[in-house]
């Protein structure tokens, strides 16, 4: 999965399992800080935003240690119906369980949601930082919604943007030196 104009699709549910030593890590084939020099070519190219598309989820997730960079990329192709943009793109109305995420060097937002179902939402210990658009940009709706320990820092846009219609609890989340 390299281009950007492609998007990994997710439609019944996602188990991402990694560990605190050993993250699943989706970034660019030339980012050399995680696999090593894998396109072979020593110092030539160097990763940029948006070298990727986006994971979007449509179904349910269960996604814990896991690292995306460089991705919000594409938009105009086959791959990408929606509309809104993020290296993470959650358009669902099932359940989503994000833990120990770090989301960065997105050309669009970090993590974009939308949820229009009844299920319940978790997310802990996530990181989300250096993005060209907004941190975090959320719509939820009547499910419950838990947000901790999250940090949102240096973002293009807006650091978070939060729309929830259902009980909503925020313990730990701290938002700095974004844009807006």
């Amino acid at each position: 999965w390299q281009g950007n104009d492609f998007d990994l699709i997710v439609s019944g549910h996602l188990q991402v399992e990694g560990t605190e030593v050993n993250p699943v890590v989706i970034t660019s084939l030339t980012d050399d800080d995680y696999g090593g020099d894998t396109n072979q070519d020593g110092l030539l190219t160097v990763p940029a935003r948006g070298d990727l598309g986006k994971l979007h989820i449509l179904g349910s997730a269960e996604v814990d240690h896991f690292i995306m960079k460089y991705g919000g990329g594409g938009g105009t192709g086959n791959c990408c119906a929606s509309s809104a943009a993020g290296s993470i793109l959650v358009d669902t109305s099932g359940e989503v369980s994000l833990t120990h995420i770090d989301v960065s060097e997105s050309l669009m937002a970090g993590i974009y949601y939308t949820q229009q179902g009844g299920f319940g939402t978790s997310w802990s210990d996530l990181d989300i930082h250096d993005n060209s658009g907004d941190g975090l940009w959320i719509s939820h709706g009547p499910g419950a919604l838990s947000l901790e320990n999250i940090t949102i820092s240096n973002n293009g846009e807006t650091g978070a943007y939060l729309s929830a219609s259902g009980l909503t609890s925020m313990d730990g989340l701290t938002v700095l030196d974004n844009a807006d």
